[in-house]
C-alpha cells in the first residue's frame, strides 16, 4: 500500500464504531489526556483510550510528564459518560473509551499535561522524543516544503512547534529507480510522499510504526499532521 493509501485506510477504521480488536486489546495501555485539571485530590484528567485496557486503582505511569520526567500514579474515580466506570457492566476502560473525568493519585498535577500520555507501569512504554521520523504526503500547499522550515505539528492531543531538520528519501513516482543513486532533496511540492525527520521544542509520546508491525494497529500516537500559516501542508505516519 502507498502512504496515502494507508492514511485512507486509518481515517475510514477511525470512523468506524466497532468493537475494539483482539490486538488492541491485549496491546500495552495507552491513555491519550486531552485536559488536566487540578484538585485538592491530585491531577484529574479526561482523555481517549488508544489501547490497553484499564481499571480503577490500577497504577500507571505518566510520560514524558513536566520537565521530561516520568512519574508513577494511581488512576481513581473514572467516569465515562457521566458515570463512574466502577458501577457499569464494563468495569474496564477499553480501546475507544473516552475517560471524562479521572484522578490521578499520588502525582504532582504540573507533572501532568495536554498530550501526555498514561501507560501501564509492567507493560512497554511509549517511546518519548524529541527528534522523530515521519513519511509523510504533501498537501496543496501555496509554498514548498523546504529544509528549515518552522511548522506546527499535531499528534494525539500534542501540538508542538516543529523544524523539519532533513529529508531522508522520497518514495513513489519521484523515487530514483533501484542502483540510482538518488539526488538531494531540496523541498517538497504537492503529492511526493518522503520519510523527513522533525525535530521539535519539546519532546513527546509517540508510537512509530516500525515498532507495532502492522499499519491495522495505528493510533493516534503512530500520526501526525503538519501545519504551517494556517493551512495543513502534510500528514503522515511516524516510523
Amino acid at each position: 500500500d502507498t502512504l496515502v493509501t494507508a492514511i485512507d485506510k486509518l481515517a475510514e477504521s477511525a470512523a468506524l464504531d466497532g468493537a475494539a480488536t483482539k490486538a488492541s486489546l491485549s496491546a500495552p495501555l495507552r491513555i491519550a489526556v486531552a485536559d488536566v485539571y487540578k484538585s485538592s485530590s491530585g491531577a484529574q484528567i479526561s482523555g481517549r483510550v488508544e489501547q490497553g485496557m484499564f481499571k480503577s486503582g490500577q497504577k500507571v505511569v505518566v510520560l514524558p510528564g513536566r520537565g521530561d520526567d516520568s512519574s508513577a500514579c494511581t488512576i481513581k474515580n473514572v467516569y465515562r459518560n457521566g458515570e463512574d466506570v466502577q458501577m457499569g457492566v464494563n468495569a474496564e476502560g477499553c480501546p475507544g473509551d473516552y475517560i471524562d473525568l479521572a484522578t490521578l493519585q499520588g502525582v504532582d498535577p504540573y507533572m501532568v499535561a495536554r498530550g501526555s500520555v498514561l501507560c501501564a507501569t509492567n507493560a512497554t512504554a511509549c517511546r518519548v522524543s524529541s527528534v522523530i521520523r515521519a513519511k509523510i504526503v504533501v498537501f496543496d500547499t501555496s509554498v514548498p516544503i523546504v529544509k528549515g522550515q518552522q511548522v506546527m505539528l499535531y499528534a494525539h492531543a500534542c501540538v508542538e512547534s516543529a523544524t523539519v531538520k532533513r529529508f531522508i528519501a522520497l518514495e513513489g513516482k519521484k523515487a530514483p529507480p533501484p542502483g540510482v543513486r538518488p539526488r538531494p532533496i531540496k523541498c517538497l511540492t504537492k503529492g511526493d510522499c518522503c520519510t523527513v525527520e522533525l525535530t521539535l521544542q519539546h519532546p513527546i509520546c509517540t508510537d512509530p510504526i516500525a515498532h507495532k508491525g502492522s499499519l491495522a494497529k495505528a493510533t493516534s500516537l503512530s500520526r501526525v499532521v503538519l501545519r504551517d500559516r494556517g493551512e495543513t501542508v502534510a500528514a503522515g505516519l511516524i516510523v
